[in-house]
């Protein structure tokens, strides 16, 4: 196919999917109108009852409070031995690790240290080598995906294998370099995607009529009940979880916590620890209870 110098135009496919669209589309108003008529007139006549479950579920609403507490804004302080200034060729004993924390705990100079009082939470891994750590270590990122343990665990995962990697010799792609696959829905495309998808999803509500009202309350019952019984089985799973790490509760100033930490002695002395500090003003529920 020889090259040609084109000029951009609005693509017919798009046109078509449009204008086919609009042909039922534009009828929507006039029938709609007449059929909220209709109804308006037997409103009277009609009694709805509430369901067997709606007074108990209503009764229930204050749970999305109840969640919505678990949400906490909180602010956390890592200590890894890849800390410039804190590792020792990768290792960062117990007590340096607390002592880390503990200073930095009373730098008024950091804007970001908590002020006032504070829920906090100090969490710590220590042990004998950096591979036994990243035993450790796995477990607790799967429940606390924090960026600096996810990255820290990501530098043990790599220290593993890197003698390993070393014996590998990739030939290299040569430049250009092609990109992932992902889908091309670029401007305009991407508008177009989501008005002319809209259109389509008004005909797919109004040719909903094909079924029965008693076919769709049972197809509505049957996907109710599969998306409980699958909520259930997430929820199951997601409360398997497993891991032991070294916790110190407190509630005070940042200052307070530092002299605390100072004053209390590590529960272990190993050469490879990880410690962090979780500080929020709002109860830290769900850590305390997820790291009892």
């Amino acid at each position: 196919m020889p090259w040609l110098n084109v000029n951009a135009s609005w693509p017919e496919s798009a046109q078509a999917i449009q204008d086919s669209a609009d042909e039922v589309l534009n009828q929507v108003g006039g029938v709609m109108d007449g059929a909220i008529s209709r109804v308006a007139a037997t409103e009277a006549k009609v009694t709805i009852n509430r369901h067997d479950l709606s007074t108990e579920a209503e009764a229930l609403l204050n749970l999305r409070t109840e969640l919505n507490n678990l949400l906490v804004q909180a602010k956390t302080l890592t200590v890894t031995p890849a800390v410039y200034g804190l590792g020792d060729d990768g290792f960062l004993s117990t007590q340096q690790a607390i002592n880390a924390l503990a200073a930095k705990l009373a730098d008024n100079a950091d804007r970001h240290t908590p002020a006032n009082q504070n829920h906090a939470l100090v969490l710590l891994l220590s042990a004998a080598s950096p591979a036994q750590l990243l035993s450790q270590l796995t477990p607790i990122c799967n429940l606390l995906a924090v960026p600096a343990l996810l990255g820290y665990l990501r530098q043990l995962q790599k220290t593993a294998s890197l003698p390993s990697d070393k014996m590998q010799q990739n030939k290299p792609a040569i430049t250009p370099r092609w990109t992932q696959k992902s889908a091309m829905n670029l401007q305009p495309l991407r508008n177009a995607a989501g008005l002319l998808g809209t259109q389509i999803a008004q005909l797919e509500s109004l040719s909903s009529d094909a079924a029965t009202p008693l076919a769709k309350l049972t197809a509505l019952a049957n996907k109710r009940s599969a998306l409980i019984t699958q909520l259930q089985t997430d929820l199951t799973a997601l409360a398997n979880v497993s891991g032991s790490i070294w916790r110190f509760a407190y509630t005070g100033s940042a200052a307070a916590l530092a002299t605390e930490l100072q004053n209390t002695a590590p529960p272990v002395k190993q050469p490879v620890s990880v410690a962090m500090v979780i500080s929020s003003q709002q109860p830290l529920t769900f850590f305390q209870e997820l790291l009892t």
